[in-house]
């Protein structure tokens, strides 16, 4: 079974003639069976994190994070973010996270269950795509237009600053 998604990145780094464009991708199963099968996909260089220290990565365009407890350093470093499980029905991963970067991020289309995704799409710095075409649409558009990109993650990082501290938020309400 091909996680949801996968496909799109998959087609994109394999077809894109960017040279100067590298990928990270973080896959939700991190099993070693998994892993090859997605690495072995890939038609360009590519790395795991497990095999850093023993290959050089500058010249990879694909690295591959397979281990946990990482996703939200890697974010610091990205311009960009796909963020799985709203192509189907497995359910949208955490796009708070990225978003606290102020990257843009692009997601599926099936997230009316998680209405902070609603927000960052109205709030204008997430993207909802639902096939091949909108993917490389937008992901083409944000890697050519830098101020693009910019005011799109920067929409994001407001969107964060203005919700801080919701929880106290929450907990006084619940006071009165």
């Amino acid at each position: 079974m091909v996680p949801e998604g996968e496909d799109l990145f998959i087609n994109y780094i394999n077809s894109n003639s960017l040279n100067d464009v590298k990928f990270i991708i973080a896959p939700h199963n991190i099993k070693s069976v998994q892993i090859t099968n997605l690495k072995n996909k890939l038609n360009v260089k590519t790395v795991l994190f497990s095999e850093k220290e023993s290959v050089n990565i500058t010249d990879a365009k694909v690295f591959i994070i397979d281990t946990i407890g990482i996703l939200t350093k890697i974010y610091n470093y990205a311009d960009i973010a796909y963020v799985g499980g709203a192509l189907g029905n497995t359910g949208l991963h955490n796009t708070l996270e990225p978003a606290v970067f102020g990257i843009p991020i692009i997601i599926g289309n099936n997230h009316s269950k998680f209405p902070e995704a609603q927000s960052l799409i109205d709030n204008h710095g997430m993207f909802s795509i639902s096939n091949q075409k909108e993917f490389d649409e937008i992901l083409i558009e944000l890697i050519k237009n830098q101020s693009k990109r910019l005011e799109t993650g920067k929409n994001n990082s407001v969107y964060i600053e203005k919700n801080k501290g919701a929880v106290i938020q929450i907990l006084n309400y619940l006071r009165i």
